[in-house]
């Protein structure tokens, strides 16, 4: 399987750009144009990866990205464990935050999945 290595941050004007950070994650060189010299100034705080995966509208999902599946439950995707996971933004009365893949047992996020925006926004 082949995977889109890509990044996402705010840059110092608040507004996303994608591409690859620099070693230092102050800097992302552009997604658009990897041969091209220049890089952008960001603030690493809001530095996200790509998770390799789609909502349901053909959306990337990346680290710190809010979803919500069928029934309005929202998530938050976040890297733990060697693994992409997400888990619950609402604590359930008497139950535990719910945590688990992102992938699991063979269902895709594409078929319940909707991207609802970033936790840093």
């Amino acid at each position: 399987m082949e995977r889109e290595i890509l990044f996402k941050a705010k840059n110092k004007h608040g507004e996303w750009i994608y591409g690859i950070p620099t070693f230092d994650m102050k800097y992302l060189f552009d997604a658009g144009n990897y041969n091209s010299p220049d890089s952008y100034e960001i603030d690493p705080k809001t530095l996200c990866q790509f998770t390799g995966f789609f909502d349901k509208k053909g959306t990337k999902i990346f680290e710190s990205d809010m979803i919500q599946d069928e029934d309005k439950n929202k998530f938050i995707v976040k890297w733990q464990d060697g693994a992409w996971f997400i888990e619950s933004l609402v604590k359930l009365k008497n139950e535990p935050v719910f945590s688990h893949w992102l992938y699991f047992d063979g269902i895709d996020p594409k078929e319940w999945a909707e991207n609802i925006g970033n936790l840093i926004e």
